[in-house]
């Protein structure tokens, strides 16, 4: 008799619990999305001074391109220069450029820097040296403006200035000095997260002369947004 009443309780105590259950108005809380992924561009490496050694350090990073993948990476930007019909064109197209492939116009531009001090250094006539610097220069600048502008990054600007600075006296026989515009240029903190955007987006220059498919710099901007579930 016990057996059964204790068989009877836990019976009850079990459709009580399902009960309790059933009639609860608690609601659980749904998952948090999860925070979207930084683009690639935040984590390429840069270097940590001012030093030709700090710039050779990059390239021992494990994410460091083969010097075959960027033997041609300024084939694009080369391209554009021949093809653009003023500054303003090709600046514009620079910046496309970087927007597209910040992670190829990184490497690309410290690659180009440090082949030209070893270039620098092999050479023994004057006039070769200042021909390799301007033609060096030629598409650093851009690019390195082309961050500035599309992702308030100055540190490739900070580099080039300071490395012609430092190459100018014993290329050129003269002292780079800077305005108090540019000096300004160069001090804003590096904010490489591609958030900032234009109101308007101007018209395509890559497009325009079929350099490459350009896709719409939101993309490259800001994380896709996720789909509202069907009701």
């Amino acid at each position: 008799m016990k057996e059964k009443i204790a068989h009877l309780s836990g019976v009850f105590a079990f459709f009580a619990l399902i009960t309790a259950v059933g009639c609860s108005t608690t609601q659980l809380s749904p998952e948090p999305a999860p925070a979207p992924s930084p683009p690639p561009y935040v984590h390429v490496p840069h270097p940590a001074g001012t030093d030709l050694a700090d710039l050779r350090a990059i390239f021992h990073d494990p994410t460091a391109p083969s010097a075959e993948s960027t033997k041609d990476c300024e084939k694009d930007f080369l391209k554009l220069k021949k093809l653009a019909q003023n500054e303003e064109e090709l600046r514009d197209g620079a910046r496309e450029l970087v927007s597209l492939d910040p992670v190829k116009y990184h490497w690309c531009f410290y690659t180009r820097l440090s082949e030209l001090q070893e270039s620098l250094a092999s050479m023994q006539y004057i006039d070769e040296k200042q021909k390799k610097v301007l033609e060096t220069y030629a598409f650093l600048v851009p690019v390195a403006r082309g961050f500035l502008q599309h992702y308030h990054d100055s540190r490739y600007l900070r580099w080039s200035v300071l490395n012609y600075k430092r190459i100018s006296e014993w290329v050129f026989f003269r002292k780079l000095e800077l305005s108090p515009e540019e000096t300004a240029e160069l001090v804003q903190i590096a904010n490489p997260f591609g958030l900032w955007r234009e109101e308007t987006v101007p018209d395509s220059i890559l497009e325009k002369y079929g350099i490459v498919r350009p896709e719409t710099p939101e993309a490259f901007l800001m994380p896709p947004v996720p789909e509202s579930p069907q009701k």
